[in-house]
């Protein structure tokens, strides 16, 4: 068990040590396997298996991987853990000729390779698959049944000799093969170059699969240009890849400073800035329209705002008219007294004022004394009715007993007005609210 942790800790120690900080996907695992070739013809081998290891921890199933670390094995003089690997490789492609050239190197240095058993017993096996039995190919048509019988095919002396696994395994293909050649021939710098100007000239060329070359220009560049952001040449490429990455903004800011400035880089510049410069301008007009937009909407806020507070304020003009009879201010009768009604409208009236202002105990009070002049006002008895009910909805639950018992008794007063109507629906909102909170 704990050669096996120790295993695994060295795993993930070559893991970090080799700067893996992004997503597990093939192109992560082209990326490894590329730099553990790399790695391998510059002779150094022992990088070049923790490479190989990495793709193998991404993809379990890549044949190209397990051979390359199977050859990188025996130059280590790990044979044992070579013919481990060679094995796990010839379960894929038992007759694959290096698969034979590895297991011939090792047998000549004694170390036995096992290998896969058949799965059609007494029948040989094809390369890269299985022979289909010639007694169960049933085609009426002559000329078809012959296609699908086995060929078998060996290789020349000289041929198996000159074996090279960059032969066995697919070169770069697609419209980016040629950037990703002269990236691994010439360099990052010569490779962006070509790619930005295939990009420039075909944009939908960003949605190919590009192997991972941006994710290695943004990592090297990035670096670079914090380490030394006056460097012409990490800021170009840095800016550029913000373009391509579509940080138009961020880009814009980069490569502005350059302007005039460039040097050698004015040519390559002068395309990407012009297609800023595009943007930055139909952005432009973008944000002012969206700031037009905007302030079109408040202004038709408020007037929407004042439309309905002016309607507000008559409804309340006329409910105070209709309170009093002819206007919301107690008159006084021709003796200089003032009557009972007239102070019991007005009491109401300040009552309602401060229940508008959210002042439900000074209200209630103003109610409680307009009713002392006149027990019969149903319109203040609802209006008492409604600031229990605020009260009992902001935590005082007595209060809806209170409001209840209010909106029966104006109910009582004035069956037919539309307060009794609106009480009615009050009394079914309040016990409804009840069972909702559990009383």
């Amino acid at each position: 068990m704990s050669s096996k942790i120790l295993k695994s800790a060295i795993l993930a120690g070559a893991l970090v040590l080799s700067g893996i900080c992004y997503a597990q996907t093939p192109t992560d695992s082209d990326y490894f396997l590329r730099a553990g070739i790399d790695c391998y013809n510059k002779g150094l081998l022992d990088e070049a298996v923790i490479e190989f290891e990495n793709v193998l921890l991404l993809d379990k199933t890549s044949f190209e991987a397990k051979v390359w670390l199977a050859q990188a094995y025996i130059d280590l003089k790990h044979l044992e853990k070579a013919g481990e690997v060679l094995y796990e490789a010839s379960l894929q492609a038992p007759d694959h000729p290096k698969i034979e050239q590895l297991r011939n190197i090792l047998e000549e240095k004694s170390v036995t390779v096992k290998k896969p058993a058949e799965a059609v017993p007494g029948k040989r096996l094809r390369p890269f698959g299985l022979v289909i039995p010639e007694n169960r190919i049933k085609v009426n048509n002559p000329e078809i049944a012959v296609l699908a019988l086995d060929t078998e095919r060996t290789l020349e002396a000289d041929e198996e000799k000159n074996i090279n696994l960059k032969d066995y395994f697919k070169k770069e293909a697609g419209p980016l093969s040629d950037v990703l050649e002269l990236e691994r021939t010439t360099g990052i710098t010569a490779a962006l170059d070509l790619y930005i100007g295939k990009i420039l000239k075909d944009p939908s060329l960003g949605a190919q699969d590009d192997k991972g070359f941006l994710m290695r220009g943004n990592r090297i560049f990035s670096d670079r240009f914090s380490d030394n952001a006056f460097n012409p040449e990490n800021r170009f490429y840095y800016g550029a890849l913000l373009y391509i990455n579509g940080s138009y903004a961020d880009s814009l800011e980069t490569l502005e400073p350059m302007k005039g400035s460039a040097g050698a880089y004015s040519e390559k510049l002068r395309p990407i800035m012009s297609a800023l410069e595009k943007w930055k301008k139909t952005e432009d007009e973008r944000i002012m329209l969206a700031k037009k937009a905007e302030a079109e909407r408040r202004q038709l806020e408020e007037l929407a705002r004042i439309k309905e507070q002016n309607k507000k304020q008559d409804v309340w003009d006329e409910l105070k008219r209709r309170r009093t009879g002819t206007d919301a201010k107690p008159t006084a009768p021709s003796d200089g007294t003032v009557s009972e009604a007239a102070l019991a409208a007005a009491l109401h009236t300040q009552g309602y004022d401060l229940y508008k202002k959210g002042k439900l105990d000074e209200a209630i009070e103003k109610y409680n004394e307009c009713l002392a002049k006149d027990d019969k006002n149903a319109e203040c008895i609802y209006h008492l009715g409604l600031a229990w009910t605020d009260k009992a909805l902001a935590g005082d639950t007595s209060g809806f007993d209170r409001a209840v018992s209010y909106f029966e008794q104006s109910i009582r007063l004035d069956p037919n007005s539309k307060n009794a109507k609106e009480a009615v629906s009050m009394i079914r909102d309040i016990n409804s609210a009840r069972q909702t909170m559990g009383e």
